[in-house]
């Protein structure tokens, strides 16, 4: 009984606030469109309680199993579920413009058409966060390292973490950012964790768009958090078996660069993230990389001498106002190429995006990372 009694209070609690979020839509409508008559008042408190439930809904019919009616539900659900969040924030706003109507007594037609005005424009702006987050761009860094090989001296490695793939992104998509990273023609393609999203999909796949990569020293992947909600064994072997080198508390040398990769929570935890550290064997004189999904407990990197970490997991906060929070949380190494002391810390905002699918203020992308001789 105890074992579920955290996800019901995690169920409870988002019932909670989608609840708020969609009666504040529901007072929004009836009062913007002057909405009386019972039978449209009914109807639209089914509609919004049926988006209330869906994302919920949606979440437990794909856990059941995979099936393309539970991924395009899933997908509409998630959709809506973006959508809510900027109707939410015109509701607001329409009930403070309504509020200083009714104070001051101004003519109410005029709150009505800046009403359907803040929703069309919050429909718009979910609309926009939907197309832009299928976007990907293309973000370019030149990290300096010392002692780096001849080998590597003027070449491009491409990073990209959580893409998310599953019932939201799939291989439409992965064909998409597959031939973006081609075009940077990568002498190394680096992961850094959430490649998978973690509910059941097309898995097997999803995997094999990643040997369709053209790069030389080939593809290095470290688990995120995301790999741990579904069977991090099988993601695992499916990664392998479409060439990914991957790397779960693990180090190796390609060409006199060392690559390390460690997991997510062995990651989080300092004192472990420590001590598997100690037990990589590497060699002072060759540069070190370092894949860590989360940019946390970054001194420890810093103490063992690592030239170069590469993170994701923050999104940069994905959707306004996002970006300041993650920012209060990671300070300056939330997002983009950042320092600890002569530590180079890359943090990208990912290529792919979790609950809505929507960017607003972010952007999906690759990271194409310059190595140069210091």
């Amino acid at each position: 009984m105890k074992s579920i009694l955290p996800f019901v209070y995690i169920v409870s609690f988002a019932i909670l606030i989608l609840g708020i979020g969609h009666f504040a839509i529901y007072k929004s409508i009836i009062t913007v469109f002057d909405i009386t008559n019972r039978q449209i008042v009914n109807l639209t408190r089914i509609i919004l309680t049926f988006g209330l439930i869906s994302f919920i809904l949606a979440n437990f019919i794909i856990q059941l199993s995979y099936t393309r009616f539970g991924a395009l539900f899933y997908q509409v659900s998630a959709y809506w579920l973006g959508t809510v969040y900027f109707l939410f924030l015109a509701s607001i706003i329409i009930l403070i413009v309504y509020s200083i109507f009714h104070l001051f007594s101004l003519p109410i037609i005029y709150a009505k058409t800046i009403g359907i005005l803040v929703i069309v424009i919050g429909l718009g702006i979910s609309f926009y966060g939907i197309l832009h987050s299928y976007n990907i761009l293309t973000t370019k860094y030149t990290v300096s390292i010392d002692n780096l090989p001849q080998e590597w001296d003027g070449k491009n490695v491409v990073l990209f973490a959580d893409s998310h793939f599953g019932n939201v992104r799939n291989i439409d998509f992965g064909k998409k950012l597959i031939n973006k990273i081609n075009d940077q023609n990568p002498k190394m393609v680096l992961i850094a964790g959430d490649y998978y999203d973690g509910p059941p999909a097309n898995n097997r796949e999803i995997a094999s768009l990643l040997s369709n990569i053209k790069a030389e020293n080939g593809i290095i992947f470290a688990p995120g958090n995301h790999e741990d909600y579904g069977n991090s064994v099988i993601y695992k072997e499916l990664l392998a078996n479409a060439g990914v080198e991957v790397l779960d508390n693990k180090v190796i040398n390609i060409k006199g660069l060392q690559i390390a990769g460690i997991n997510y929570s062995s990651g989080s935890d300092e004192n472990i993230f420590i001590q598997t550290l100690k037990t990589f064997i590497t060699k002072d004189d060759l540069p070190k990389i370092l894949i860590k999904h989360a940019p946390t407990n970054l001194s420890v990197a810093d103490e063992a001498q690592y030239d170069l970490v590469v993170s994701g997991h923050v999104h940069n906060g994905q959707i306004w106002p996002g970006p300041w929070i993650t920012k209060k949380i990671y300070k300056e190494f939330s997002y983009g190429l950042n320092y600890l002391n002569e530590m180079a810390i890359i943090t990208t905002s990912g290529v792919g995006t979790w609950g809505p699918p929507q960017r607003v203020g972010t952007d999906s992308e690759i990271v194409v990372i310059e190595l140069k001789k210091k």
